[in-house]
């Protein structure tokens, strides 16, 4: 048992070892392409990061939303004289104010790579990374150009930035802000004033108060609709499925206030990716809701028509789903977190084998409950022997098989040794073997014996409990301190406990025939014989 738990530990250390190489290389990649463009590591590289589209513009961002126009004038097609002076300052402030309040667009979408997006209808040396004002007419526009170095850099186009000072009087300041007391505006946290982060916060209570109004117009009526119709496991699934619905609902309208309060792009970008991640998981617990529902129904609907093994095989299927579903939840959120799936997965696939090899038991331990399940032997409720041991079927998973033994305790038992070894299933028993042997006195004489096998006979003969067929009550052995009789008879029965019940019945009306017939129950005794000594011949 050491060795192989220790053969099994290398195993899973090789395992990881290599699953790990082969992440770090996928995700290494990953990092590297989202910090740098995709160019030779020869080429020169713009220490502020305005190799690509997408750079330029977040680092546009990062500055200015931090309170550095002037190192966010770097990302502006300008002249280099107003970058050092305060009209470039204003322009980049302008131009971030107009962002927060009205840019429509998806900054993960914006090309990363140094020459830009190809399949678009713009020239090469430009980039749309979206719009500036609500109806979406102007678009904001990133220029390829060389810097004085020959480096070749993107930034905002000088088109883009002539259009600064006139968005900017249609956007403007949010008009709440006249009305709030200066310190909320003034105050600013991580670049945000503090009367948005209030406001943030205050929306909460307020979606989950909209999104529970909305839940119940949509939930009420179903579950007025299935108690009409008498549908109980209807209404029952409306109310299990509730918190996830709200859950989804709420993100969905807090998600819709807070952009109309208005929120840095960046911010805003990674509250979009919170927000669809939380609607991810709701949906996987919708989904999971669903699974088991359905799942409770279909074991109803097995066992009322008899289908037990169906029921054990709906337990496991469940739990497959189940698994799958939370596995395709968490590559749902590394997709919204800008991860590779597909480089992602192949990385896991170079350290399949390995992972394979050390999870050899675990799926032997699974295939054998899934046969164990198909082949209908044990079911959940079923009373068995297990090699030496006996025990109700409580519970069978993908890796054993949980069974409550007579002592009370739980037995788990991998379902690999399972499939191999010898079960012997009471629950699949349409009747009960009724064999007792019963001891009479050597007193007993042959007419009585005969008599009281003849009763036994009848009266056995008469119960309809007992199978005609198979009913047989003999005269076996003469034993060590008895005459024993033996009664061979199957219960129609299938219920252990009413066959104690039965058996205790018949028993007591042998030992009435017994006593009827003048003789009794032997025990275990000796007969000593005396004789008397001759004595010798002189």
């Amino acid at each position: 048992m050491v060795e192989t738990m220790s053969q099994l530990s290398r195993n899973a250390v090789i395992a990881l070892l290599l699953s790990a190489a082969a992440l770090h290389g996928q995700l290494s990649g990953l990092l590297g392409k989202s910090e740098t463009a995709a160019a030779a590591p020869s080429e020169p590289q713009d220490t502020l990061g305005r190799s690509t589209p997408r750079g330029a513009l977040v680092g546009f961002l990062r500055a200015a939303q931090s309170g550095k126009f002037g190192l966010a004038t770097q990302f502006l097609q300008i002249p280099e004289d107003m970058r050092d002076r305060k009209e470039g300052r204003e322009l980049a402030r302008e131009l971030n104010a107009i962002m927060s309040q009205s840019f429509h667009g998806d900054l993960d979408r914006i090309s990363n790579a140094p020459e830009g997006s190809q399949g678009d209808s713009l020239p090469p040396d430009r980039e749309a990374a979206g719009s500036l004002n609500a109806d979406r007419t102007e678009t904001l526009i990133l220029l390829r150009v060389e810097e004085k170095t020959g480096v070749p850099i993107w930034l905002i186009s000088a088109g883009t930035i002539a259009r600064v000072p006139a968005l900017y009087k249609e956007v403007g300041y949010p008009e709440i802000e006249s009305v709030l007391p200066e310190a909320l505006v003034r105050i600013e946290v991580l670049s945000i004033p503090l009367w948005r982060w209030l406001a943030a916060i205050l929306l909460i209570p307020v979606s989950v108060g909209v999104a529970w109004l909305l839940l119940k117009l949509l939930v009420l009526p179903m579950s007025a609709l299935a108690a009409w119709r008498r549908k109980t496991p209807g209404a029952n699934f409306w109310k299990e499925t509730s918190t996830p619905l709200l859950v989804i609902l709420t993100m969905i309208v807090h998600s819709s206030l807070i952009l109309a309060i208005g929120i840095p792009p960046l911010y805003r970008q990674y509250y979009a990716r919170l927000v669809q991640i939380s609607i991810t998981c709701g949906v996987g617990w919708l989904l999971s809701r669903w699974v088991q529902h359905a799942a409770k129904r279909a074991s109803a609907l097995a066992a009322s028509r008899g289908l037990t093994a169906a029921g054990s095989m709906l337990i496991m299927g469940r739990r497959i789903l189940e698994t799958v579903l939370a596995i395709a939840v968490l590559l749902t959120a590394l997709r919204i977190l800008g991860f590779e799936i597909t480089g992602v997965l192949a990385g896991l696939g170079i350290g399949g084998i390995a992972v394979a090899l050390a999870a050899q038991k675990t799926l032997e331990n699974f295939f054998g409950g899934v046969s164990l399940l198909s082949d209908q032997v044990i079911r959940v409720g079923d009373f068995c022997r297990f090699g030496d041991q006996r025990g109700t079927v409580e519970d069978i998973g993908l890796r054993s098989t949980a069974v409550r033994t007579l002592d009370r305790t739980l037995l788990s038992i991998p379902n690999g040794m399972l499939a191999a070894m010898p079960i012997e299933n009471f629950a699949h028993r349409d009747k009960i073997w009724f064999n007792p042997v019963i001891g009479l006195r050597y007193e007993t004489t042959p007419a009585q014996l005969r008599k009281l096998i003849d009763d036994m006979r009848e009266m056995l003969a008469k119960d309809p409990r007992i199978e005609d067929k198979s009913l047989g009550v003999r005269f076996v052995q003469f034993a060590a301190s008895s005459l024993n009789v033996e009664v061979f008879a199957y219960v129609l029965t299938r219920d252990w406990t009413e066959f104690c019940t039965i058996r205790e019945e018949l028993l007591l009306r042998i030992m009435d025939l017994v006593e009827a017939v003048g003789t009794g129950m032997a025990f275990p005794s000796q007969t000593l014989y005396l004789a008397k000594e001759t004595p010798p011949r002189e």
